[in-house]
C-alpha cells in the first residue's frame, strides 16, 4: 500500500531486489565491508532501475501510479501525424490525434474495421444506448450520434482522470457521454434492465483480466440489461491469453450466437490488429455482421466458466 503512494512506476521491484542482494552478501559470503556494498547496491538498483521503468519514447506528459497499476500518456509525432497514447504498464489502450482535424478518427483496437467500429456501423437506430465498461482513452466515444447515450463504467480513478483531463474523446462525442465509477460489473447490475442497445466490454488486453467479467453469471448480467437484439461486443486482444474459448463456452451456455471479427493494423491510421466477438440473438444483426467475420469455432473447448471455476492456465496461448 505505501509503494503506490510514493512511486509513479513500480520502483519498488529494483529497490526489494537490491536489499535481497545485499542481505545475501552480507550473510552468506561475509561481505562486511560499507564501502562494498554501497558500491553493489548503486550499480544494482541503477541496473534494475532501468530495466523496469518503462518509456512509450516521445515526451512524457503525465505519469500516475496507484493501486491498480502505472499509468502512462506520452506524445509522439509532429504535425497531422503528431498523437497522444495512454499506456497502462507495457499495454496501449488507447490513441488520439492530436491534430483538431483527426481528433474524432476511432484508433487503437477501436478502428471502423474492428468489431466495435462494425457493431456501431450496423446500428443505425437513432438513441442508442451504449454501456462500456472499461473507459480508457474514451476512444469509443467517437462513434456517439446526436441523441445517442454512451456510459462508460470503469474501476480506476487514474483512468478516468486521465481520459477526461488529457485526452478530448469524450468532450468531442456526438453522444452525451458520461462515466460511472466502480467495478463494471457491480455498477451495471444497479442500471434498469433491458436498457441498453449494445454492451461493450474492453476491459482483457492487459497481462493480468478480470475473471469474474467472463463467468456465465457475468453474461447473465449482461443480457439482462441488453434490449431485444442488443449486441454484446468483447474486444479479446490478449498477448498472452485465447480467451475465444471461453467467451464461445458462455455463447454456447446461453444459447446465443457468436461471431469473431479480426482486424489487420493500420499504422498510418494508428489503427491496430484486435480480436473482437460479438454475441447476439438477433440473426438480423449477425447477418448484418457476417461479411466481416466469421461464425467459427474455437479450436479447443474449456469448461464453462462460473463465479466458482475459472482456469487462466487453460486459457494459456
Amino acid at each position: 500500500m505505501v509503494a503506490p503512494n510514493l512511486f509513479n512506476t513500480y520502483l519498488e521491484l529494483p529497490i526489494g531486489i537490491t536489499a535481497s542482494v545485499l542481505l545475501a552478501l552480507a550473510l552468506l559470503y561475509g561481505y562486511t565491508s560499507r564501502a562494498r556494498l554501497l558500491r553493489v547496491a548503486v550499480v544494482a538498483a541503477v541496473a534494475f532501475a532501468v530495466a523496469t521503468r518503462f518509456s512509450a519514447g516521445g515526451q512524457d506528459v503525465v505519469r500516475i501510479r496507484n493501486f491498480y497499476g502505472a499509468i502512462q500518456v506520452s506524445d509522439t509525432g509532429s504535425g497531422e501525424t503528431a498523437v497522444r497514447a495512454l499506456y497502462n504498464g507495457r499495454t496501449r489502450h488507447g490513441v488520439q490525434f492530436l491534430s483538431p482535424a483527426r481528433s474524432r478518427l476511432a484508433t487503437a483496437y477501436f478502428g471502423p474495421e474492428s468489431g466495435a467500429g462494425r457493431v456501431f456501423a450496423s446500428l443505425r437506430t437513432p438513441g442508442r444506448r451504449v454501456g462500456i465498461i472499461g473507459l480508457g482513452a474514451g476512444t469509443l466515444a467517437a462513434y456517439g450520434r446526436p441523441g445517442d447515450h454512451f456510459r462508460f463504467f470503469e474501476i480506476n480513478p487514474a483512468v478516468i482522470q486521465v481520459a477526461s483531463r488529457y485526452f478530448r474523446f469524450l468532450a468531442e462525442s456526438g453522444a452525451q457521454t458520461d462515466v460511472v465509477p466502480g467495478d463494471g460489473r457491480l455498477t451495471l447490475e444497479r442500471e434498469p434492465p433491458r436498457s441498453f442497445d449494445v454492451i461493450v466490454l474492453d476491459a482483457f488486453s492487459d497481462d493480468s483480466i478480470p475473471v469474474h467479467l467472463l463467468t456465465i453469471q457475468a453474461f447473465r448480467v449482461y443480457f439482462g440489461h441488453l434490449r431485444p437484439g442488443g449486441v454484446l461486443a468483447l474486444h479479446i486482444t490478449n498477448r498472452y491469453l485465447d480467451l475465444f474459448p471461453v467467451v464461445a463456452a458462455a455463447a454456447e451456455g446461453l444459447g446465443k450466437k457468436l461471431l469473431l471479427i479480426h482486424n489487420e493494423a493500420a499504422p498510418e491510421r494508428q489503427v491496430s490488429m484486435a480480436d473482437w466477438a460479438v454475441i447476439s440473438d438477433s440473426t438480423e444483426v449477425l447477418q448484418d455482421l457476417s461479411a466481416f467475420g466469421q461464425p467459427s469455432a474455437p479450436a479447443k473447448k474449456v469448461r464453462l466458466w462460473t463465479d466458482d471455476y475459472s482456469n487462466l492456465f487453460g486459457a494459456l496461448r
